[in-house]
């Protein structure tokens, strides 16, 4: 997020055409992604299968995670993109909004890992994954309307 503050007009200025490449090759992604969580949503074998209590070793768990932050195009997409390029519309505030969205992300993902936890008996339902594949799915084609829009006026 403080890459997309930093940089984002830096990039615009010097290549005007980034931003239109960018618009349009994320939503090209978000259309595939959601076109995945809408077959995932009508798949009965889409769901996830608890492993019986094993856990994985740290070094698997790690890299995992590293690929997941690093390797995701969505991420790049949210951070930079989409909160660099709101951020400038704030001027010199825009710290405040970066502040604002690093601490709204870090909550977020705090709550997701301990309410996983908390809500493991109803996400082991397969319905219950159809329908939040949907409501994904539903929601990427709302995020990739809204990042294409600018483009189509």
């Amino acid at each position: 997020m403080i890459l997309g503050v930093l940089f984002f007009d830096k990039i615009r200025s010097i290549l005007p055409w980034v931003e239109t490449v960018l618009r349009i090759a994320g939503t090209i992604y978000l259309l595939w992604y959601a076109l995945n969580r809408f077959r995932a949503a009508f798949s009965e074998t889409a769901f996830l299968q608890s492993s019986g209590g094993e856990t994985a070793p740290l070094l698997a768990t790690l890299t995992s995670s590293v690929m997941l932050t690093w390797l995701n195009p969505h991420v790049y997409i949210d951070t930079v993109i989409l909160v660099g390029s709101v951020a400038s519309g704030f001027g010199v505030a825009r710290w405040y909004f970066a502040s604002g969205a690093i601490s709204a992300s870090f909550l977020f993902f705090f709550a997701l890992g301990y309410g996983a936890k908390g809500l493991s008996g109803v996400l082991g339902r397969p319905t219950m994954w159809r329908m939040m594949d949907g409501a994904i799915g539903v929601l990427l084609l709302v995020i990739a309307y809204q990042l294409l829009e600018p483009l189509l006026i």
